[in-house]
């Protein structure tokens, strides 16, 4: 009304000096009338333009929010969350329970006095990690002018309200209407911002199952497991997210264990190679020894084939160490017998130890030199062989008898085939001693 009454003043103003000019100018009556009826055109105008352009504005305002409300819907089900909602109070006190994310909790208030109860729920410093949900209860007193509502922003809460129970509240805070009715342009104020809000949340959303598709990717790639069946279309919820997150640190666990499992075993089966002079001839074997350690791929089927080689390998190696045990055995008996001197047997130490394919060899060789060299020394390795013969059986306590009942003993015409035959009857009382030692010995 204030707001009028100035205006109807600053009008007559200007219509009073107007006439004053006319007048001044010599205007007649009647062409005053036609100006003052264009001013008031002007007036009439440029009010209804006014007008328009408010109507505009509220025209705007609720197309936005009915956009805004729209959207904040979809984005409520796209999130899993509970409708953005206005509430007013009534003249009755009432407890509100709502669930939100663990993550970091606040509930802001203005004057402390709208709150029967404490109004912080929780710090940053007691954010969880893990999404899970609690509920929070907060009361109001009876007041017909407090307003409450709630904005969710990747799990934060923030509450505003106004209230006239203390005198000195600024009239600045009262942005509400009275009665505890919002505002047009309030309300859409605050679904914009909720929009706003909620896409941020989507966008987080999106990005972070982006980012986790993209890692159990590369970990499936390399485990060969296949890929989280997540539908990456929708927003996911928190605690899809929060498994998604789980599976994904699984695999990194189960990626390090496989690993470490094959950079253990990959440095065995390179030693075995070296010690049998193995040289990788499969495509497995190439990928194991000769490949990138990172580009090898941990299935359970190549871990199990990367066992099952190290196995085979680890049998080769014992095989030959056998061999080369029998050789070395071969070529002491021969040195006997062919009683080569010491400093020839020391010629050859190098390979009395060790079982790699190079001393394999040189043992094989050395016992292929003895054999030619006892064949040449025939006479002297039988006589040498009946000496044994004759201990063992002193040994044995055999009687003439027994002893006389090796016919080849007594035999002068020394060819291979009196040495098979003494080189026989020697084997064969060197076991039957060995089988009965405690009895020969007690």
């Amino acid at each position: 009304e204030v707001l009028a009454e100035e205006s109807i003043v600053c009008l007559q103003k200007a219509l009073n000096h107007l006439r004053e000019i006319w007048e001044l100018i010599g205007i007649p009556e009647d062409q005053r009338l036609q100006r003052t009826e264009v001013v008031k055109k002007h007036i009439k105008e440029l009010l209804d333009m006014m007008i328009a352009e408010e109507e505009s504005l509220k025209e705007r305002l609720i197309k936005s929010i009915s956009v805004c409300q729209k959207e904040l819907n979809t984005l409520c089900s796209e999130l899993r969350v509970e409708p953005f909602q206005k509430m007013k109070t009534g003249s009755k006190s009432y407890d509100k329970k709502e669930y939100y994310p663990k993550q970091a909790l606040w509930v802001l208030s203005y004057p402390e006095a709208a709150y029967t109860e404490p109004t912080k729920i929780a710090t940053s410093e007691e954010m969880s990690q893990k999404l899970e949900y609690q509920e929070c209860k907060v009361q109001f007193r009876t007041r017909p002018d407090i307003y409450w509502w709630m904005e969710l922003r990747g799990g934060y809460i923030v509450g505003h309200c106004k209230s006239d129970l203390s005198e000195d509240t600024s009239k600045d805070e009262m942005k509400h209407g009275e009665e505890g009715e919002t505002t047009i342009l309030q309300l859409e104020k605050d679904l914009r911002t909720q929009v706003e809000l909620m896409r941020k949340q989507k966008k987080e959303r999106k990005q972070e199952l982006k980012l986790l598709q993209e890692q159990d990717q590369e970990l499936c790639e390399i485990l060969c497991t296949p890929h989280y069946d997540i539908d990456s279309a929708s927003v996911p919820s928190l605690e899809e997210l929060n498994q998604f997150r789980q599976h994904v640190a699984t695999l990194r666990e189960t990626k390090a264990s496989r690993y470490e499992e094959f950079v253990s075993i990959k440095r065995q089966i390179i030693l075995c190679m070296e010690e049998l002079d193995h040289t990788p001839d499969t495509s497995f074997e190439r990928d194991v020894v000769c490949e990138d350690e990172d580009a090898f791929c941990l299935s359970l089927e190549n871990i199990a084939t990367l066992q099952k080689l190290l196995r085979q390998l680890e049998m080769q190696k014992s095989q030959n160490e056998a061999v080369c045990e029998g050789l070395r055995a071969q070529i002491r008996e021969l040195w006997d017998r062919l009683q080569i001197p010491e400093e020839e047997r020391e010629a050859v130490a190098t390979i009395m130890s060790g079982s790699k394919a190079k001393v394999r060899k040189a043992l094989q060789l050395e016992v292929d030199r003895l054999e030619e060299l006892k064949m040449q020394n025939l006479k002297k390795v039988i006589e040498a062989i009946r000496v044994e013969l004759a201990q063992y059986w002193d040994q044995c306590f055999y009687s003439q008898e027994q002893r006389e009942a090796f016919a080849p003993f007594h035999a002068e015409d020394y060819t291979e085939n009196l040495l098979q035959l003494h080189d026989a009857e020697i084997v064969r009382l060197r076991n039957y001693y060995e089988a009965h030692r405690e009895l020969f010995e007690g």
